[in-house]
């Protein structure tokens, strides 16, 4: 059992690891020359009020309803695969495939409605968008 837990944890960093070259995209920031810790906090507050005041309510909506929607798309992912881990390591025993297929079952049902939830709200908030 152990010996799957430890190829289960090299798969996910191996993923995970997959991911890391988007990190080195991110631009740096004005604040970074500063010498002293006290101007950088200052200047990081006053980019994040001026971040703010630039954006209007569709924007903290949208990015609202995107980080909720990125979250949920990632619980159904992990769902899934426990569910499909619980199925494989079953053994045979019935009791553990009925609740692992209960959970792939009730993720999936999930996952259709937000699906369904996010096609509503951008379908609503494209209609009630002023036109230009």
């Amino acid at each position: 059992m152990a010996k799957k837990i430890f190829i289960y944890c090299i798969l996910l960093s191996v993923f995970f690891s997959a991911l890391s070259p988007l990190q080195v995209l991110a631009q740096p920031s004005p604040c970074a020359e500063m010498p002293k810790l006290q101007e950088k906090i200052k200047c990081s507050i006053d980019n994040m009020e001026l971040a703010l005041n630039d954006a209007d309510k569709e924007t903290y909506l949208g990015l609202v309803l995107k980080g909720l929607f990125s979250f949920l798309a990632v619980l159904f992912f992990l769902l899934i695969i426990y569910g499909g881990i619980l199925w494989m390591t079953a053994a045979g025993s019935d009791q553990k495939i009925e609740k692992a297929k209960k959970i792939i079952i009730s993720s999936t049902i999930g996952i259709v409605v937000v699906f369904t939830a996010y096609l509503i709200t951008v379908l609503a908030i494209t209609l009630l968008r002023p036109a230009p």
